[in-house]
């Protein structure tokens, strides 16, 4: 089960809020990276992707990288914040 749900489902948190505006809104991106394991590919709603919106660069939160690459550190970053969009909507 997804994180976001059991967040919803057993511990009744329906919102919670971040704020960022760029990569070093953890001490840095790098140190994010190496406080939490990579995650799953993130799986987009078609909604996502039929969105006039939608940017075409997120989809690389869909594969998967080399362990430490510029890649893999990325992607976790935008997976983060896809899935805290996620838990809100």
């Amino acid at each position: 089960m997804p994180i976001y749900s059991e967040s919803k489902n057993e511990y009744c948190i329906d919102q919670i809020g971040a704020i960022a505006g760029n990569e070093s809104s953890f001490d840095s991106l790098m140190t994010f990276t190496e406080r939490y394991p990579p995650t799953e590919p993130y799986r987009f709603r078609q909604e996502q992707l039929n969105s006039p919106v939608f940017n075409p660069a997120l989809r690389m939160a869909e594969n998967t990288y080399p362990d430490g690459s510029r890649e893999q550190r990325l992607a976790e970053f935008i997976k983060f914040y896809l899935r805290l969009s996620d838990l809100n909507r």
